[in-house]
């Protein structure tokens, strides 16, 4: 048989573009940051597992990424099952032991999540993010110090385990130990920001920032409620100066200019997060507040009626806003009924009305019964008409 040196050369060259589009979608799909558009690299890691001769380690890792990519698609029941797939594949992947946790968790699977963090403490126990996980899901299983106690073996365990810190820092601060905890999150905020943004938390919606920005709107949140409104200020504006796109930034900073009064400052941030984003339910939200401030009422309760009939995270305090704004204008009876409604979303709210009732002589000091009960009904009522309630 004669030997075809065409066809040789073509089949050769087919099989070297083949080898050098695998080789391209396995950096694609291994080595991608997972930020921006993630539909390429889903698209790279399926090719792979379709392709021949597949090892069935490097099979566990392409589902992994697929589990990896779907989850911060917010497609938690798609990330299951993918990452079900790698499991298979290797039982003891920590990477994608983690990942099936957190999938579990977000499809309201608690009690099994937990089971799976704990499989994972079990599987890599020198592994941070076996300990962060364990926090993370912990919440109905273990103590607040339990928990507090697997953020730290997170941290020390792996130094750059960013999010760890954040959460680390978080618990500190609220058992009193301010400094330490405050110095977790400095650690954050030096560190190179394309690091720690490499570093996945669950994001809710396109308005939100990842890790870095995160962590300035963590602290600058808390500097707010505790009243150091220069330096809330100033996370506030690096925030916006690192993510000028963003809507929120504008909208913390809106808040901040809020409780300082500073009104027309307020106004101008609003103005321009309803520009990056319109129709943005903490934006109008605070626009509520500034109207009821400025004394335009109506316009306070229109702009509050338009967010509630749509989606809002807000919905308790546009209710008090719409409340305030009725009681101004002598709506007594539509006051009170906001006022309920803020109390029922908001147990912090209903708990806080019932101590300012008390106070007013509205609400028995032994009286403990739901915001249903006839004598929380009656006191709130009381309270809506009256200003100083």
């Amino acid at each position: 048989m004669r030997f075809d040196r065409t066809i040789f050369t073509s089949v050769l060259f087919i099989c070297l573009m083949g080898a050098h589009a695998s080789a391209n979608d396995r950096q694609l799909c291994l080595e991608d940051t997972l930020r921006g558009d993630l539909d390429p690299v889903h698209a790279a890691c399926s090719r792979l597992l379709d392709g021949n001769f597949v090892k069935l380690d490097l099979q566990a890792k392409y589902h992994w990424r697929k589990a990896e990519i779907l989850y911060r698609q917010h497609k938690f029941k798609k990330a299951l099952e993918a990452v079900e797939l790698s499991l298979v594949l290797d039982p003891v992947f920590p990477a994608a032991l983690r990942r099936r946790a957190m999938a579990l968790s977000h499809l309201g699977r608690g009690n099994e999540a937990f089971v799976a963090a704990g499989k994972l403490i079990a599987t890599a126990p020198e592994w941070s993010g076996s300990h962060l996980t364990l926090a993370s899901l912990g919440v109905f299983h273990l103590t607040f110090d339990q928990r507090m106690k697997a953020l730290a073996r997170a941290v020390e365990l792996d130094p750059k385990n960013y999010l760890a810190r954040l959460s680390f820092g978080s618990f500190l601060i609220a058992r009193g130990r301010i400094k330490e905890g405050e110095t977790q999150w400095q650690v954050v905020l030096e560190a190179d920001r394309e690091v720690v943004d490499a570093q996945y938390h669950y994001m809710r919606g396109r308005d939100e920032f990842e890790l870095y920005g995160y962590m300035l709107e963590v602290r600058g949140g808390y500097h707010l409620y505790n009243n150091r409104y220069d330096e809330a200020h100033a996370d506030f504006t690096r925030l916006i100066k690192l993510h000028p796109e963003k809507a929120r930034g504008y909208s913390l900073r809106a808040r901040q200019y809020m409780y300082t009064k500073q009104f027309e400052l307020a106004e101008a941030d609003v103005a321009k997060a309803l520009e990056l984003l319109p129709n943005y339910s903490m934006a109008l939200g605070l626009r509520v507040w500034l109207r009821y401030e400025q004394k335009n009422y109506q316009q306070a309760i229109e702009d509050a009626d338009v967010l509630l009939a749509g989606e809002t995270r807000e919905r308790a305090n546009i209710h008090r806003f719409r409340g305030f704004a009725h009681r101004k204008l002598d709506n007594f009876k539509q006051a009170f009924e906001n006022f309920l409604a803020a109390a029922k979303l908001d147990p912090t709210y209903a708990t806080d009305a019932k101590l300012r009732m008390t106070d007013r002589g509205y609400y028995p000091e032994t009286a403990d019964g739901s915001v249903e009960d006839i004598k929380f009904t009656n006191g709130l009522m009381a309270c809506a008409i009256d200003p100083k309630c």
